[in-house]
């Protein structure tokens, strides 16, 4: 998931076809990471994708 959040800082808004390009691994597991950031709230849902909260998410001070 950091791989995909990385490539939307760099680039900005992708469609999921370039994140896949650019980003590092397989492509399913690539896929199976950007889903799960979708769901999670960090990316948008359409495309062009991108990040809608930070990755990883920065936690609170005690």
């Amino acid at each position: 998931m950091g791989r995909i959040a990385a490539v939307l800082t760099e680039h900005g808004a992708l469609p999921q076809r370039k994140i896949l390009d650019i980003a590092q691994g397989t492509r399913e597991g690539l896929i199976r990471a950007l889903r799960c950031l979708i769901d999670n709230g960090h990316v948008s849902h359409k495309t062009p994708q991108q990040l809608v909260k930070p990755y990883p998410p920065e936690r609170a001070s005690l």
